[in-house]
């Protein structure tokens, strides 16, 4: 980047050294001027006109008016003939009269955007014309009219020199465009890499301000005056001066969002870069003038908004390199916006005019360029640095995942083995207390108990395994929690009122085990000798029709517990250890809800009597 740099500044200094040569004039002269505003004026009415001596450059702003320039050139020995050389390109239609020389009656000799390329109407890529030299004193009148801002320098010089300047000028014009073009080119390439819009804007950026150039410096005169008519040279101009800033605007405005800004400032300035291309409506119904006008004025509204918006970026998040590129961002756009807006004040004729001062606004793609390309690039190394490390992060949690998942695989064949070893012990002992003794009943009890937390053990692992097989049918959910009451041990502490039939396409199964745990549940945790009700009811979820199943208890000596744990895994309240249990059973019960495509809910109520109720509510979809 830095000898790319280097040598487009090189190149840039020459051209604007270059500018200066046709900053005084070799030939003596004097220079006035008179409007015309009906542009009726003829040569003969121009001569008798008075006109108002002016020195260096003179600007109408945009207006219908003719100008007429009458320059004094003082006579000379030399037999080279002079060049009147007339910048800026732009203007569309010089007409000279050199009455001294071709008379009162001769047609002007043509030059401007209207013209055809002749021998003796243009020095180089500039506007102007070939004139003979004299002896004597004489005046020569220039008349302007255009659709751009009515702004004229004037210079009349040796034509030799005029023509070895103009091809030096027009030579670093050419490298300057190539090099512009050159960036563009790296855009198009990064975009087709990286598939990154924000490259492919730049792109575009870059070609825009390259046809600028050509169509403001004279090339598309010079190039295409036998292609296109004068009304199509015309329209080509209005199109690429109303659109490039709109284009160069989409990607400021995209640039500029990345590290925050305003929303609705960027709105607004979306705005006006959707208002110069309307512009061509009016340039197209012959109003080109008015296109151009107005074309300006929102273009200094534009770079005054986006000095704006870079203010009010904060960049939050953003490292130390993402701070130096927002400063970047907001020091480049303000000496954009500084050689953008002044020319076009000039334009406008709202401050004084120099055209050599109007050649600053071209430094705008200069030092876009340089400052957007740094700026690119320092993204680039952004992006390449948040993709290695979020490679590393992935390539961590590959390696941890991994990990885990090799530990869970030991887990579950410890467990496996663990399961099997108990199961066959807890069967001896089920089988040795089969008496009715009080203490084989507690032998009976104490390995039913333990039976229950390893298969809920099981259960829980082949949950976390993803093991959850799910086979819907359709059965009547009432009669299945009917069954599963009068089927339990304590059903004689059980309430249920058959609320008659509920439909659903659920997995029997998997209901009969989440009632089963809710029920077993409530009869463990409950006040001692208390009911425990179960209701069935349909219900409506999130708009979706289904069938509710609650389970209530009196809350016991375990007391209620934590709403936002209680169905963790491994969760018991601490009065609830003086009970057996995993801490398991809701855990599954949540999981296989879950997996039914419904919902369960715990909620804690008061009765009449003061008592606390805990209630279990479980709903499925129909």
């Amino acid at each position: 980047m830095t000898r790319k740099a280097i040598a487009l500044w090189l190149a840039v200094v020459s051209f604007l050294v270059a500018l200066p040569v046709f900053g005084q004039d070799r030939a003596e002269l004097s220079r006035s001027f008179f409007v015309d505003e009906s542009r009726t004026a003829t040569i003969t009415d121009a001569m008798d006109a008075e006109f108002v001596p002016y020195v260096g450059s003179i600007a109408r702003g945009y207006s219908d008016a003719a100008l007429w320039i009458r320059l004094s050139i003082a006579g000379s020995n030399s037999p080279e003939d002079l060049a009147i050389v007339i910048k800026p390109a732009f203007l569309r239609r010089i007409e000279l009269y050199d009455p001294a020389i071709n008379g009162l009656h001769a047609p002007p000799v043509l030059s401007g955007r209207d013209a055809l390329i002749e021998a003796n109407n243009h020095v180089a890529l500039d506007s102007g014309f070939i004139i003979p030299s004299s002896t004597q004193k004489r005046d020569v009148f220039l008349r302007l009219t255009t659709t751009t801002t009515l702004t004229a320098d004037v210079l009349v010089l040796p034509a030799d020199q005029a023509t070895k300047t103009g091809f030096v000028q027009g030579s670093l014009l050419a490298v300057y465009i190539v090099f512009l073009l050159s960036f563009g080119v790296w855009g198009l390439m990064a975009w087709a890499i990286r598939r990154d819009a924000l490259y492919g804007l730049f792109a575009l950026r870059q070609l825009f301000s390259s046809a600028h150039l050509f169509v403001f410096f004279g090339s598309l005169r010079f190039f295409t005056s036998s292609v296109f008519s004068p009304d199509a040279r015309d329209l080509i101009f209005v199109a690429v001066a109303c659109t490039v800033a709109s284009v160069s605007g989409i990607f400021d405005v995209r640039l500029i969002s990345e590290f925050g800004g305003s929303r609705r400032l960027k709105q607004a300035i979306y705005t006006i870069l959707f208002l110069p291309p309307v512009m061509l409506t009016f340039a197209a119904l012959g109003h080109p003038q008015t296109a151009l006008q107005v074309s300006a004025l929102l273009i200094n509204l534009q770079f005054l908004l986006l000095v704006t918006l870079t203010f009010t970026a904060k960049g939050f998040g953003i490292n130390r390199l993402g701070q130096l590129s927002l400063w970047l961002v907001r020091c480049g756009y303000l000496v954009m916006a500084t050689v953008v807006v002044i020319p076009m004040l000039m334009y406008l004729d709202i401050l004084g005019t120099n055209v050599i001062v109007f050649n600053i606004i071209f430094l705008h793609a200069i030092i876009s360029t340089i400052v957007l390309f740094g700026l690119l690039l320092i993204r680039n190394r952004q992006r390449d640095f948040a993709e290695q490390e979020a490679r590393v992060l992935l390539s961590v949690k590959e390696a941890e995942l991994l990990k885990e998942s090799s530990r869970r695989m030991e887990k579950e064949s410890f467990l496996s083995m663990l399961t099997h070893e108990l199961r066959n012990p807890l069967s001896v002992i089920q089988l040795l207390s089969s008496s009715d003794k009080a203490t084989d009943r507690t032998l009976r009890q104490a390995a039913t108990d333990m039976a229950d937390v390893i298969a809920r053990v099981e259960q829980s692992e082949r949950i976390d395994g993803g093991q959850i097989h799910v086979e819907r049918s359709q059965f009547d959910l009432t009669e299945m929690v009917a069954q599963v009451v009068q089927s339990h041990k304590e059903r004689d502490r059980v309430s249920f009122e058959y609320p008659g039939s509920h439909m659903v396409a659920s997995d029997l199964g998997l209901m009969v085990h989440v009632l089963e745990n809710l029920l077993d549940n409530a009869l463990k945790y409950s006040a001692k000798d208390t009911e425990v009700r179960v209701a069935v009811s349909a219900e409506v979820a999130d708009g979706h029709a289904g069938v509710v199943i609650r389970v209530s208890n009196q809350i016991g000596d375990a007391g209620a517990p934590d709403p936002d744990r209680v169905f963790t895994k491994y969760y018991r309240s601490k009065r609830a250890h003086r009970k057996p249990g995993s801490g398991l059973g809701l855990f599954i019960v949540a999981r296989w809800v879950q997996a039914l495509g419904g919902k369960v809910v715990f909620g804690v109520s008061e009765t009449t009597a003061g008592a606390q109720t805990v209630t279990f509510s479980v709903w499925v979809p129909r």
